[in-house]
């Protein structure tokens, strides 16, 4: 898959959006902006949302170091029990941890406030390629959804609440981060006069584009032009025999990471 660049995306973060985009009237509407904007062609299965597919890979680093910080973090507040996150315990638990979806209980502001904003962050990064606002909160439901299905669910069951309230507040969230982002850009990167306060605020908004846009470069710069990383699921069957001799099988699940070059 060639990756055609995210250009647009890089312009927004510089901060250049009066001058891609004018109006008659020479007011500057920052929504029409967006939609006006067409995301990289890309051929492949997923076609138009291809680009989104292959970013989507590079989020996965972030996202374990997000259930690392989580493992770190009281089991009061985690809810999870580490005895318990193991390999061993992961392969057994997770099939029943992907059927049966509870309403977990978590503290509300990890379910109200946390899971909306990273919704708002995967919803803000679709934007800022031009994908449309329904296109952008499919991609951040569907990234939401593998992290609670493919990672999370190791550890726990999926959360109900999650898999709804990340991508939808998420959505009403990023609506009200977008204009505030423009704001800053346009404020010379600066808040309460400061740059600094300014490039954490941007970052806080649009938290991915600042990391995996780099590491997808730093990447592609690695293995070479014409490399091809893909990650695909793997299933596989270990045959286990008991003291009895009887035999039986062991169903796991796992992550097989291809390059070719």
């Amino acid at each position: 898959m060639a990756c055609c660049g995210p250009e647009d995306y890089t312009e927004i973060i510089l901060g250049t959006l009066p001058v891609l985009f004018e109006k008659k009237s020479d007011v500057f509407d920052l929504t029409q902006y967006y939609n006006d904007l067409e995301p990289p062609e890309q051929g492949g299965f997923l076609g138009r949302y291809a680009i989104l597919g292959e970013d989507a890979l590079y989020f996965t680093a972030p996202a374990l170091v997000v259930l690392g910080g989580i493992y770190m973090m009281p089991e009061s507040v985690s809810n999870w029990d580490r005895d318990e996150i193991t390999w061993e315990h992961g392969t057994k638990n997770w099939p029943e941890n992907v059927t049966s979806w509870q309403w977990d209980e978590d503290d509300n502001w990890i379910n109200y406030l946390g899971h909306p904003y990273f919704g708002s962050t995967y919803y803000v990064y679709a934007r800022h390629y031009g994908y449309s606002r329904i296109e952008s909160f499919w991609f951040s439901f569907s990234v939401s959804a593998f992290y609670e299905i493919g990672l999370e669910a190791w550890a726990e069951p999926v959360s109900i609440q999650d898999l709804i309230f990340t991508p939808l507040l998420g959505w009403g969230l990023a609506e009200l981060l977008l204009p505030l982002e423009y704001k800053i850009q346009q404020n010379e990167k600066k808040v309460l006069n400061s740059k600094t306060l300014g490039a954490v605020a941007l970052f806080l908004i649009d938290p991915f584009g600042h990391i995996v846009i780099p590491f997808k470069k730093w990447a592609k710069s690695f293995f070479s032009d014409d490399a091809k990383v893909m990650i695909s699921p793997l299933v596989g069957y270990n045959n286990l025999v008991d003291s009895g001799q009887t035999n039986s099988t062991e169903q796991r699940y796992g992550l097989v990471l291809t390059v070719t070059w």
